[in-house]
């Protein structure tokens, strides 16, 4: 079977800046209020889960700041498209995997907001990028999990030779579905990435993954018209639908990940003190600290964007990847470990060894 790795990544950032001093005081009081009850009903923490206590641990940490580490993000203006930030990632993806237009033998892009319901964001990204004719586009809905998923999907493709190599993309226009009087207003921000995959040197690229799936959180944080169809009369805006759920959903995630990466490490014959890099799902400040602590991933490097990009949801794990890589903090050879957990909610793990370009 084919090896199958990343080739290039690129990022868009939007250049509009938006700090913590944009939300109102009075605003940001009523969310204060409300962080201060946010984990009063879990009762005796003594009978939660190992990796429930650890997150609960780690949100103390923010009782006295509502914004929980972050310090600004960034804000797509009003005339960019969804399709254009993943055009522009696209772009810089394919320049520093050396490849061109013709070389791109599939395209699979998820968007949180995609340009139109029903007609893809890939077509016209495809039109922008000038790829081939015979590229096989798709889109993938898959919220927070959108790169792991992708990256399943691209390793199944080449397999079954459907192509060489793909361009996978994660599209984030987030603000465009939030409400600035709603607290996770302040939680995520804008941007995109990509990444070419395609065949790398035996040893190399995806060693071993796992994924999981609870649907007994569906229904915690949705996207659409409260008490309706999305489809009916009314903005569709992102909230929460089921406070239960959404709560059960961000206490499962460590117990659920652990798993998950300890299973994939154990398949793909590698140690936990092997993994030089764990690229974390940065939906907050904490979750790669409590994750890396939970799993013992003891000699692992990871960045933390999350104080001046919040979270860029499906983006989250190839941006932490493109800074690790430009700040030479991964390299070739390297044992990395990714994550992530999605609303809905499925999980997702992943260990690769970084590199092993063929043409390298």
């Amino acid at each position: 079977m084919t090896s199958v790795g990343i080739l290039g990544l690129g990022t868009y950032l939007p250049p509009i800046i938006r700090g913590n001093d944009w939300w109102p005081a009075a605003i940001v009081d009523s969310w204060r209020a409300r962080q201060a009850k946010r984990f009063t009903n879990l009762g005796d923490r003594s009978t939660l889960s190992p990796g429930a206590r650890l997150v609960a641990a780690a949100t103390d940490r923010y009782a006295d700041d509502p914004f929980e580490g972050a310090r600004e993000r960034r804000v797509t203006p009003p005339d960019v498209k969804s399709s254009d930030m993943g055009a522009a990632a696209a772009t810089e993806a394919m320049a520093r995997a050396g490849v061109g237009p013709g070389d791109i033998d599939f395209l699979l892009v998820q968007s949180m907001c995609p340009d139109y319901l029903n007609t893809p964001d890939g077509c016209r990204i495809h039109g922008l990028l000038g790829l081939k004719a015979g590229c096989f586009t798709t889109s993938v809905e898959a919220s927070c999990a959108g790169f792991l998923q992708e990256l399943v999907l691209a390793q199944g493709l080449i397999a079954a030779g459907v192509g060489r190599r793909g361009l996978i993309i994660q599209c984030a226009p987030m603000s465009r579905i939030l409400r600035p009087e709603d607290p996770w207003s302040a939680a995520f921000g804008d941007g995109a990435t990509a990444a070419v995959v395609g065949p790398v040197r035996d040893g190399y690229g995806i060693l071993a993954q796992g994924h999981a799936t609870d649907g007994a959180t569906h229904g915690g944080l949705v996207t659409g018209v409260p008490g309706a169809r999305w489809h009916d009369a009314g903005a569709a805006y992102m909230y929460v639908e089921n406070n239960d759920h959404a709560r059960h959903m961000v206490m499962s995630i460590p117990d659920a990940v652990k798993q998950l990466i300890e299973s994939s490490l154990e398949r793909a014959d590698v140690a936990k003190t092997d993994v030089a890099f764990l690229a974390a799902h940065q939906a907050t400040d904490w979750f790669g600290e409590v994750i890396q602590a939970h799993v013992g991933l003891v000699n692992a490097r990871r960045v933390n964007t999350f104080p001046w990009t919040t979270s860029l949801s499906g983006a989250n794990l190839p941006f932490a990847l493109a800074v690790a890589e430009r700040e030479n903090l991964i390299g070739d050879g390297d044992l990395t470990v990714m994550f992530s957990g999605a609303t809905g909610m499925t999980v997702g793990a992943l260990v690769c060894r970084w590199g092993g370009r063929l043409d390298g």
